[in-house]
């Protein structure tokens, strides 16, 4: 492991697994008691409270943050105190994917603007996370008429650029947040966010220079260890990313995204079913329909069905990229990449079969058929519908051709899929064409496929109407049977 990764990874795994974060829990949550109270938390308890957040957030258990936060500010709270849960409340929201909750707490701090700027500036941030543009937009405005600044507006601006669509302006936004780190007062969910910011944007050095101060202020958090993961798969050292990834996972079970780093390292060293297998057993961290959970094990799977062509697999693994092509819709992730998946899926387990055969009638006039069956090989128009191999039966129109009623001199196959031909339109090549000994008499209703034009080649009629009827198999046994023992020829040969 190289000079960085040793940096990232400086936290001891013994004490990490001693159960130091249970007690401070249990030591922490003795501050919720107060909650019922009419009285304001203390600097003291508000430590406490702070406190209790960041051991929820090494966690993820952010639907606790929320509750914490928002009780907390019901109970009373110093303008700084209230600023610093209003922070973490819109934090948790956003983790928890809560657009709306966004939505109405950002309505809501914008009412309060004109207490403090402050307000309007985390208005922003949770317009922001909301991706709602013409708030944000709006909110940066005022906020620039009113020349705001401080610690809090700073850190604000500098996230919103980081969300922006241009590279240049994310990474000119990630050094400004790197700068707002500086403040000693910065806590443990500004760190973090610095983090997602800094993996996003693949700049995974810039954030294993940030663990320093990281560890200095936070030893019991887990970023240490998945970001020394991260430098090490970025490296392709799949097993020290595996050891980085067993403290985390052991401090933090539902850690999602060292769950998919797990098996993503399992499969990449050759353990593809342990890979799959880890991701089931783990399943119920995961939210219903989550798309990077779906994506994985559907790609996982798609592998082991088209390795082993296991059909109960290969279900599987379509059922899931489903589901995350689902979830790619409703987000708005790319799809090809699933797309292509599940066509890979089809093209590699679905069993060889013989394309179905069809039979057709070609109905022309009689001069037209007595060219045809002068010709060895033939150029004709046909419909699209015509495959290599169908079998084409020949008649010429008579009397009783429009009810239906034909006499069959004989056929040829198609030995061409259609094509385009510039003059004619979509063609087919024929074989030479087999004569029978006498007309065999059949009837078909079936759909008519008429072409003018039917050949474009010459002595071939091209003013009267030629007509394919597609034939029911039921018909062209009847004529197979009827043609049983007969003579039959090959129209050139005589």
């Amino acid at each position: 492991m190289n000079a960085n990764r040793q940096e990232a990874n400086v936290m001891d795994a013994k004490r990490v697994n001693s159960g130091l974060l249970a007690s401070q829990v249990t030591e922490a949550h003795q501050v919720l008691n107060m909650f019922g109270r009419n009285k304001a938390f203390t600097v003291k308890e508000f430590g406490q409270l702070v406190r209790l957040v960041e051991l929820h957030a090494f966690r993820e258990e952010w639907d606790r943050i929320v509750d914490i936060a928002s009780q907390s500010i019901v109970v009373g709270l110093r303008w700084d105190a209230e600023l610093t849960m209003y922070r973490m409340w819109i934090e948790g929201l956003k983790e928890d994917l809560d657009t709306d909750g966004l939505v109405d707490l950002g309505r809501h701090l914008l009412s309060r603007r004109r207490d403090r700027t402050e307000y309007l500036a985390l208005a922003t941030l949770a317009f922001t996370y909301a991706g709602r543009p013409n708030a944000v937009r709006s909110a940066i405005g005022s906020l620039y008429r009113m020349e705001a600044g401080g610690d809090v507006v700073d850190e604000v601006l500098a996230i919103v650029k980081c969300e922006a669509i241009d590279r240049e302006e994310r990474m000119m936004g990630l050094r400004e947040l790197a700068s707002t780190l500086k403040d000693s007062s910065c806590g443990y969910l500004a760190y973090r966010r610095f983090l997602d910011y800094a993996f996003e944007n693949n700049a995974l050095y810039t954030a294993s220079a940030t663990l320093k101060s990281l560890n200095k202020k936070f030893p019991d958090a887990p970023d240490a260890y998945m970001v020394s993961a991260l430098l090490a798969v970025n490296d392709g050292e799949w097993e020290s990313a595996m050891d980085a990834l067993r403290v985390v996972i052991a401090n933090n079970p539902g850690q999602s995204e060292a769950l998919l780093m797990m098996s993503r390292c399992l499969e990449m060293i050759g353990k593809v079913s342990q890979a799959r297998d880890f991701l089931l057993q783990n399943a119920h961290h995961f939210v219903r329909g989550d798309y990077e959970f779906s994506v994985q094990l559907g790609l996982i799977e798609k592998r082991l069905c088209c390795e082993d062509s296991d059909g109960e697999m290969r279900d599987s693994a379509a059922a899931h990229l489903k589901v995350a092509l689902a979830a790619a819709h409703s987000y708005g992730f790319p799809t090809a990449p699933i797309l292509s998946a599940l066509e890979d899926i089809q093209a590699a387990t679905a069993a060889p079969q013989a394309p179905r055969q069809r039979y057709w009638l070609l109905n022309v006039e009689p001069k037209t058929l007595a060219a045809i069956l002068d010709r060895d090989e033939l150029q004709l128009r046909c419909p699209e519908s015509i495959q290599m191999g169908d079998v084409i039966f020949l008649s010429a129109e008579g009397r009783n051709s429009a009810k239906g009623q034909h006499a069959v001199s004989g056929f040829f196959t198609a030995r061409s899929t259609p094509t385009a031909d510039p003059s004619l339109g979509l063609t087919v090549r024929t074989a030479q064409a087999v004569v029978f000994e006498h007309d065999v008499e059949v009837s078909s209703e079936s759909g008519i496929f008429a072409a003018r034009d039917l050949h474009g080649l010459e002595n071939f009629s091209n003013r009267n109407m030629a007509r394919y009827f597609e034939l029911d198999s039921s018909v062209a046994d009847s004529i197979v049977n009827a043609v049983e023992g007969m003579q039959v020829r090959m129209a050139r040969a005589g």
